[in-house]
């Protein structure tokens, strides 16, 4: 039979030795991709960076992470081209976003709030969304933007998913189908500091960047802290992806 393969995480990514006190590592399942948790079969230490040293292990254990999320301690950045929702200096969690457009949850989240550094603080269930509709009209041309931009900060090992939507027709009255993409294909969230999804327009098949409807973060696979700071575009034409 043959065994799969090992999934593997470095030491140094948890903690730095310093030769005296002992370290406390605690990893995520979620850092070994592709792992099955319910089917554990071993757990090894292998790899050793300093041959002929004496290493101390007195616990292994099975453990819970938690997955509440560390505030970012800056989340107010420089964002330019055409922003869509940037909460810096803003106090309110419903408001109209700087394209006119409507920003809410609709109530779907357990707790919605600006945090003291700037960030939009979601704590979602397992049905919540938070949306930003584009434009006054629902129907919002990018022009010579290529993508979008979501700076936002997470659990470690979390991801959710970024749905667009847009209209079909010149008159703006009939939407297209929900078109999605996940988190995890353009950031890994590591509960501390605030990733950049840079997400092109041709990663949503059949979007009509023309007619941009309305962009919505739902479906989070860790029921935790989420922390939003800005939507807006994510390059211009000609500039490398």
């Amino acid at each position: 039979m043959q065994l799969p393969q090992d999934l593997t995480v470095g030491s140094a990514a948890y903690a730095t030795f310093d030769g005296v006190t002992a370290k406390n590592f605690t990893i995520p399942f979620a850092d070994f991709g592709g792992i099955d948790s319910t089917k554990l079969a071993s757990i090894s230490l292998q790899s050793f960076g300093s041959v002929g040293k004496a290493y101390n292990v007195s616990c292994i254990s099975l453990t819970v992470v938690p997955v509440s999320a560390v505030v970012p301690t800056k989340s107010c950045t420089t964002c330019t081209g055409t922003v869509i929702y940037n909460l810096c200096g803003q106090k309110s969690t419903n408001y109209t976003n700087s394209l006119g457009g409507y920003t809410d949850d609709d109530g779907s989240m357990t707790s919605k709030v600006v945090s003291t550094t700037g960030a939009l603080q979601l704590l979602p269930n397992a049905n919540s969304y938070w949306y930003t509709n584009l434009g006054t009209g629902n129907c919002y041309s990018a022009g010579s933007n290529t993508g979008i931009l979501i700076t936002a900060s997470g659990p470690v090992g979390s991801s959710f998913v970024i749905a667009v939507r847009y209209k079909t027709d010149a008159a703006c009255t009939v939407t297209g189908a929900v078109l999605t993409v996940n988190s995890a294909a353009y950031a890994k969230f590591d509960g501390v500091n605030l990733k950049n999804l840079s997400i092109p327009f041709t990663d949503f098949p059949g979007l009509n960047p023309a007619r941009l409807s309305s962009i919505s973060l739902q479906s989070f696979s860790t029921v935790g802290s989420v922390y939003v700071h800005l939507v807006g575009p994510a390059r211009r034409r000609g500039e490398s992806r």
